[in-house]
């Protein structure tokens, strides 16, 4: 993801600031004091996305920051192997649940209670190492999304959010890029009561 490559980037210009910019269009929302310099170098309208999704996104946190105090963490196990939001379509908690997402097993011991928090509100702002999305372009005009799976000397193999997969033979593709959107969908937070996302949130932050 452009994140990982931001020290770079950031004394870089010319083609650094063109692909910046254009990862920007595409979705990926830095903060401007993570592009440091490099967020004066930009075009104005990638600084006017960039400002106005970092306000959206610093509101809808400080919206929510207070849930993550006060909950049950027993209730929240509950919402999380529930049927509302479907956590465990995904994510694993020791031998329980998915694997389409990172395994959550440890999660509070490695995340804070704001990036749980964050990961949940804008799950596109980061992405854990080997989750990052990719498009793949075929020469028949069809785009795919998802994760690559594995891959081998004749193909990628995509993953989607559902679990699925698709093999893609490396004779049909004609584009392969790594995408700024995550599989995991925003809005989740709508399906809960501010009771169930708080204990949600409690429950993440119990496992240790």
């Amino acid at each position: 993801m452009p994140s990982l490559f931001l020290p770079a980037l950031r004394e870089s210009g010319g083609p650094a600031v063109d692909a910046a910019a254009e990862a920007i269009r595409g979705g990926w929302r830095p903060t401007p004091e993570e592009l440091g310099a490099l967020f004066e170098k930009l075009p104005a309208e990638a600084r006017s996305l960039l400002e106005k999704g970092s306000e959206q996104q610093r509101a809808k946190l400080e919206k929510f920051q207070p849930l993550l105090a006060g909950g049950d963490a027993t209730l929240g196990r509950a919402v999380f192997f529930g049927k509302k939001v479907a956590c465990s379509a995904c994510h694993a908690i020791g031998n329980e649940g998915g694997r389409i997402g990172p395994d959550l097993t440890k999660v509070g011991a490695i995340r804070s209670g704001r990036d749980i928090l964050e990961s949940i509100l804008v799950p596109s702002s980061t992405f854990a190492q080997g989750y990052e999305p990719y498009l793949i372009a075929t020469k028949d005009g069809n785009v795919l999304a998802g994760l690559i799976a594995r891959q081998d000397a004749e193909a990628v193999v995509l993953k989607d959010a559902s679990g699925a997969e698709t093999r893609v033979r490396h004779d049909r593709i004609r584009e392969i890029k790594r995408g700024t959107t995550s599989i995991m969908p925003e809005g989740l937070e709508r399906n809960l009561s501010e009771e169930e996302f708080r204990n949600l949130l409690a429950f993440l932050q119990n496992l240790k």
